[in-house]
């Protein structure tokens, strides 16, 4: 198992191989992107642009597609927007509506922390996560400690082959850099 983690989300683009990925955070971070998510087909939004925090997913899923599997899970019941202060957006397609040329994965889905249990029914092989889904700077210190025990244990009961962390400061809560060190700490211990 590796256990990759850096500053910023975009820096984690390279070291997804797939094919099959469970984004733990905040946003989407997949600006750009159009999903039909009946079918399972995605179609990037023709425009010229630059990787960054807010879309750097568009580029294994829609770019290099080295994801055929993915599922978005966001904290509920304050997460989740598809058009925030990052400008992560996703537009969801109607069925059937959506032209071509688009891609066609195995499964594309989008599920509130609340649903663990089909999100656990799946083995995953790489997991993203997002210290913003642990810490965004909307919880309170007891919040982002059961977020901390509960995102530890979904860990354990995963075993991943490829953790790939980011600290993503600009969104997480101040005052939280012990939180994050004990974190990264368990990382580095148990995978």
């Amino acid at each position: 198992m590796a256990v990759l983690c850096v500053d910023e989300h975009q820096e984690i683009e390279p070291y997804i191989k797939g094919p099959d990925l469970l984004h733990l955070d905040f946003h989407c971070d997949q600006d750009g992107l159009i999903v039909e998510p009946v079918d399972n087909l995605i179609r990037l939004v023709p425009e010229e642009r630059s990787i960054h925090c807010g879309n750097w997913l568009v580029w294994p899923l829609a770019v290099t597609c080295v994801i055929k599997r993915f599922c978005w899970v966001y904290p509920y019941p304050v997460g989740g927007t598809f058009h925030d202060e990052i400008g992560t957006t996703v537009l969801f397609a109607v069925q059937g509506g959506l032209p071509a040329p688009h891609i066609q994965l195995d499964s594309y889905s989008v599920l509130p922390d609340c649903y663990w249990e089909e999100i656990l029914a799946q083995e995953w092989s790489t997991i993203s996560l997002d210290w913003d889904f642990v810490a965004a700077e909307q919880f309170k210190r007891s919040v982002r400690k059961q977020r901390a025990l509960l995102t530890k244990e979904i860990l354990l009961r995963v075993r991943p082959k490829t953790i790939l962390f980011a600290r993503s400061w600009d969104w997480v809560a101040l005052g939280c850099e012990a939180e994050l060190e004990e974190f990264e700490r368990f990382l580095l211990e148990h995978f």
